[in-house]
Formats: structure tokens, C-alpha cells, sequence
């Protein structure tokens, strides 16, 4: 039976699995599993030496086939894990099946991603000590050790579980201790292990196109390894502490498990940690700490959970956290199921019912969440708008100009395109965050020798832009601090002087609706909303247009920029910076009936706090509505925040 459910969910996620790029770190991914690159810090070295490996190979769909079988995996380690309990194996396939199915585990199953082998790793562990601790007087097996060295070199996240681990093996400490043979094996099997770190400083030392810390130096690899660039612990480069966004993020932890898991579900959660403590109080405290400490981190790592990319990071940590949730329903099934088998029943047609009742409850619940998540999972093998957000930025840009992405899903998806398919290399593709950098640096020279890179002397990024700008047209994902910048369709072109930005104008403009007309703005259901990674790039298009559409408001053609604002509300009419543009804009022109009955709609939710809001609604008032007492209300307020 245990077989034919893991064929049914290998051909399930096969079946499913996407076709072409994905957002976020997918992409990188992509790019490292084709050139033998250095993924970002920490690296992932054994994960990107499969994903090579798995290419040379010629294993097909290897780049997902590493997120589908660990995942299957996973799913049996489940599986066997309850049958160490020596319960009805079939209770033990509910929990297994529930762990595919729920809905960040099946979405990063179906894309190339580090957390299903992280989670494969964590499993595995975990059942070599349970089937160690239940045992009683055995040492856990070297497999762990080794294991553990594993799980160092491909997602560190894994050492959450490590205090949890010790309740598993914690009676056994002294006879560890003294078993000295058995500790050296171990240390060598966890060096062993280890040894696929060595992946990135070979993998460095051929100079590949992704490499951002120079891993063939030991302080390169150091660098690597502890995330020194991001912060050990920190979600993302410049991430600060912020009280009120980590106690949102960790709220928003207990939202995603009831939603993924329904108020059922987190029932038999409480009821199979009720189980353990009954039965088995080493494993509840293993539960508990794990808990403890993955919540402990989501609240510390900050994630920024009011834009999209935010959230979509943030829901692949759930996947580990989510490993021990299912545990806990499992002991929690067979928590409902002894205590169905202690009513005792003289007629045998309703002792069969009562066998029946808790196979039919976890088959209703695992079909609800399956299909529940389905519906939005079902788009995931035909997703093309990353394909088509990195060829929309590298289709209009002009022959031989320089082009420096910022955003991960830019970077990585504009990257894909330009190392792995060799798409529009008269492009100078930079990277700005690594400028300074000295082998960076080198490898521009070597890359684009015919570059001005004068300014490398003082690190100047804003001279080496200026030097350039001569021979090169320039483009940026986000303006630099330096000279006049104006919307070119995904990017930011920049002129040297504010002279020659307002005399390309008119050209510019031409240029920017020739550019829209043409674009591939993702127009997404509810369903595909729910894939956090695709309302990004769709927020990508709609801020870049929303710029273009300011650009036309600021220099004199309103009129077009209420087409521009239009086509973004049609997209997304909950926009509230478009709102409030559009508004200024039908009040400038003089239509003022237009203007009040959005601006009516736009004030009910008023953010006294946001400038950019006071601005609009001044606007309003001056145009249309000069005498109305709350203007000087509105005045007063944008004057705290701007003073």
C-alpha cells in the first residue's frame, strides 16, 4: 500500500512540476545547476554539486527532480517513522500523505529549491534517533552523523532541530561519552559529511558567472559560510530589528498553520503532543523545543512581510516547522485512534464503524486541504511570466548599453537568460551591490574590457556610471544616487545632466509607450495570487508603469498618464498610489466631479502618516476644493512628517 501511495505522489508531483523559471532564489538555481556557480551565501554546495551532477547525468527534469524526491522521501520517513510506534501502518499513511499536500511543502516541490532535501535531511535524522531512543540502550547509528554533515552543506537551518535532538539521545550521553571508538567514527563520519563545502571553493576557482564572495579564498569561503554579507540571522541584507514587524511575522507564523493545517488539524496537533506527554514525554519535549526555537527564529530573522517578496520568503521557512506539525498530528491520529478502540461495542456492525470512522476523517481532511491547495498549485507547470519579465527587460533595452539589476528576482531571472542562454550579450550585465569588491572588479575587466574603470581607484560607482555614460546608454533597476534618472520601461535610464534628460523628453516618452504597449504584464487570478513570488513580478510591472505614468503627470501630459493609471487599477484597483494619482490627475485637468468621487473612495482610508497620501489629497483640495476646512487639517499634518 506504502508504495503505491509514493508512486501516486512522485507521478502527482512530476506531473505538476514548472516548466520554465520560477521567482526568488529558483532562478538563481537555474543558473548554478547550469555553469557550476557559487549560489549565494551560505552557498548550498551540496545541493548545487546534485544539481550539476543531475545535468551531466542527462536525469530528466533535474532541476525539479531534486525538490520532487526529497519530498517523497520525506513523506516515507513519515511513514516509517509512525510504524517504529507499531500502530496500523495505514494510520501512519495519513500523516505521510498530509505532509505533501500542504501548501508551501507542495509549492517549493514543484520548483528548484534547497528546503525539501533540507526537510529530507531533517526527517531522516529525526527517525534514526526515535528508532535509536525507542530501542532505549542502542547508540544512534553513524548514518546520523554523516547526515548532519550533509545537512551543513546544503540549508543551515536544520541546527533548530538540534536541541529538540537531545531529548532523543540525552539518556544515553554517558554511554556516548565513553564509547571512544564510536566518537572518532563519528567525527569522521560528520567531516565526511562536511567535505561537500569543498564544492564551492573548486566550483569558485573557474571563475563562474555567479560567485559573490569569492569562495576560492578562505575568506571568501568564511564569508560563504556564516552569510557574513546578509547577517548570520538576518532575512536579508539590510534587515533591522523591528519590534512591531516581528511580532506581525510571528502572528502571521499561527495565520499561514491555520490555514494550511485548518482548526481541525491544529485539534490533532494539540491532541497527539496531549498523546506524547502520555506516553512518550522525551519526544514531547523534542516537539515542544523544536517549536520553540523555529518560532524563536522566525520572530528574530524579521522577515518583511508587507510586500510580496516578503511573504513569499517567509512561507519557506514554515516548511521545516511544518515537519514537526505533522508529527504531532500523526501522534494526534493515534491519539483519536486509541481512544475509538477503548469504547467497546457489542454489535460488530458498529465496532467495524468505529475501525472505519478515523480512516474516513483523515481521507475527508487530506482531500479538502489537497484540493483546497490544488487549485492554486495546478497553475504552477505553466507559469511563463518570469520568462517573460527577464525578456522584457533585456528586449528593450538598446543595443550595447549597460544594464545593473538589483531585486533577486531580476537579477536571477535576467541572469538565466544572459549566462545560461547567451541572450542579448551585448548587453554589460553588472552587479552594483558587489562593486566595490576587489576580484569583482576584476572580473568586470576581464569580462567587459572595453569599460572605463577609472573610477575603480575610489570605488566611485557614481564616477564609473559617468565615465561610461559617453559610449554606453545606461540602465539601472533602481536609480543611483548620482545624475537624472527617468523610466524606461522595467528599468531606469540615466542622463548625465538634467539638461539632457528634459531634451530626450519627447523621445523618451515615444520610447516608454512603444515599451507598454508590448509588455507581458501578468494578469492573475485569486488563485495564482496565492503564489506570493508571482504577484512580485506582477508588482514589478505595475511599479514600473505607475513610474512611467508620474513621469508623464510631473512634465505635462496628465492626459496619458490617466491611460497608464487606468491600465494599472485594471490590474490591481486596490492600488492606492494609483488611486491617488489619478485623482490629482482628473483634478488638474479640471475634472473635478471625476476627481471627488474617487477622492471620497480613496479618503475613507486615509494614512495620516503617509506624506505621499497627504500629498494626493492636498493636491485634490487645491484644485478642486480650496475652501474645504479639512485641507488645512491635512496641511498640518504633512507638515510633522515632512519638517
Amino acid at each position: 500500500m506504502e508504495l503505491l501511495v509514493l508512486i501516486f505522489e512522485f507521478c502527482l508531483l512530476y506531473w505538476l512540476q514548472i516548466r520554465n523559471l520560477f521567482g526568488g532564489d529558483s532562478a538563481e538555481y537555474k543558473i548554478v545547476g547550469n555553469t557550476w556557480s557559487v549560489a549565494h551565501p551560505p552557498g548550498y554546495p551540496l545541493y548545487s554539486f546534485l544539481l550539476n551532477l543531475f545535468r551531466v547525468a542527462h536525469i530528466p527534469s533535474y532541476m525539479n527532480i531534486l525538490s520532487i524526491l526529497p519530498t517523497v522521501a520525506t513523506s516515507y520517513l513519515i511513514y516509517r517513522t509512525f510504524c517504529l510506534f507499531k500502530k496500523n501502518k495505514l494510520l501512519a499513511l495519513i500523516p505521510a500523505l498530509l505532509y505533501v499536500f500542504l501548501f508551501p511543502i507542495w509549492l517549493y516541490s514543484e520548483v528548484p529549491e534547497v528546503f525539501s532535501l533540507n526537510n529530507f535531511f531533517i526527517a531522516l535524522i529525526t527517525y534514526l534517533l526515535l528508532k535509536s531512543y525507542l530501542k532505549r540502550n542502542s547508540l544512534p547509528s553513524f548514518w546520523v552523523f554523516f547526515i548532519l554533515g550533509l545537512a551543513c552543506t546544503n540549508h543551515q537551518t536544520f541546527i533548530l532541530f538540534i536541541p529538540g535532538w537531545y531529548f532523543l539521545i540525552k539518556n544515553r550521553l554517558k554511554l556516548f561519552f565513553k564509547e571512544k571508538k564510536y566518537l572518532l567514527k563519528s567525527f569522521c563520519a560528520f567531516v565526511l559529511g562536511l567535505s561537500f563545502y569543498l564544492y564551492a571553493p573548486i566550483a569558485s576557482s573557474f571563475n563562474p558567472p555567479l560567485d559573490v564572495e569569492n569562495s576560492k579564498t578562505l575568506s571568501g569561503l568564511f564569508r560563504l559560510v556564516t552569510r557574513y554579507t546578509y547577517g548570520t540571522f538576518r532575512s536579508y541584507m539590510g534587515s533591522k530589528p523591528d519590534l512591531l514587524n516581528q511580532v506581525l511575522g510571528l502572528f502571521s507564523s499561527f495565520v499561514y498553520i491555520l490555514l494550511d493545517f485548518r482548526f481541525i488539524g491544529i485539534v490533532v496537533i494539540a491532541l497527539g503532543f496531549i498523546f506524547l506527554l502520555k506516553t512518550h514525554r522525551e519526544i514531547a519535549k523534542f516537539a515542544l523545543t523544536t517549536i520553540f526555537f523555529e518560532l524563536v527564529f522566525l520572530f528574530y530573522i524579521n522577515f518583511s512581510l508587507i510586500v510580496a517578496f516578503g511573504a513569499a520568503t517567509f512561507e519557506r521557512f514554515l516548511i521545516s516547522y511544518y515537519f514537526v506539525l505533522v508529527l504531532l498530528f500523526g501522534f494526534g491520529i493515534f491519539f483519536i485512534y486509541d481512544s475509538i478502540f477503548s469504547i467497546k461495542l457489542k454489535n460488530g456492525f458498529y465496532a467495524l464503524v468505529k475501525n472505519v470512522l478515523i480512516y474516513v476523517f483523515g481521507v475527508i481532511l487530506i482531500f479538502i486541504i489537497a484540493s483546497s491547495n490544488f487549485s492554486t498549485i495546478k497553475y504552477v507547470k505553466s507559469i511563463n511570466q518570469f520568462d517573460f519579465f527577464a525578456k522584457d527587460i533585456l528586449d528593450n533595452l538598446p543595443k550595447n548599453s549597460l544594464l545593473a539589476t538589483t531585486s533577486d528576482n531580476s537579477s536571477f531571472t535576467v541572469g538565466y537568460y544572459y549566462f545560461v542562454k547567451g541572450y542579448r550579450n551585448d548587453i554589460k550585465l553588472i552587479t552594483t551591490g558587489i562593486f566595490n569588491r576587489q576580484y569583482y572588479q576584476q572580473v568586470m575587466k576581464k569580462r567587459y574590457p572595453q569599460l572605463d574603470y577609472s573610477a575603480f581607484k575610489k570605488n566611485d560607482l557614481n564616477q564609473f556610471i559617468k565615465d561610461n555614460s559617453n559610449k554606453y546608454q545606461i540602465f539601472f533597476e533602481t536609480p543611483s544616487a548620482a545624475g537624472y534618472w527617468a523610466p524606461y520601461g522595467l528599468v531606469w535610464k540615466y542622463y548625465s545632466t538634467k539638461e539632457s534628460a528634459e531634451k530626450d523628453k519627447n523621445n523618451l516618452i515615444a520610447v516608454n509607450q512603444n515599451i507598454w504597449d508590448r509588455l507581458h504584464i501578468p494578469l492573475l487570478n485569486n488563485d495564482q495570487l496565492n503564489i506570493y513570488h508571482l504577484k512580485t513580478v506582477r508588482d514589478d510591472y505595475l511599479g514600473k508603469e505607475l513610474a512611467f505614468a508620474r513621469y508623464l503627470f510631473a512634465y505635462g501630459d496628465p492626459k496619458l498618464a490617466e491611460k497608464y493609471l487606468k491600465q494599472i487599477l485594471a490590474v490591481d484597483p486596490q492600488r492606492r498610489d494609483a488611486q491617488g494619482i489619478l485623482i490629482n490627475v482628473d483634478a488638474k485637468i479640471g475634472e473635478c466631479q471625476k476627481a471627488k468621487t474617487n477622492f471620497l473612495r480613496f479618503n475613507q482610508n486615509l494614512n495620516i502618516s503617509d506624506a505621499d497620501e497627504l500629498t494626493r489629497a492636498l493636491s485634490y483640495y487645491y484644485y478642486c476644493d480650496k475652501k474645504n476646512p479639512e485641507m488645512n487639517f491635512i496641511f498640518k499634518e504633512y507638515q510633522k512628517i515632512t519638517r
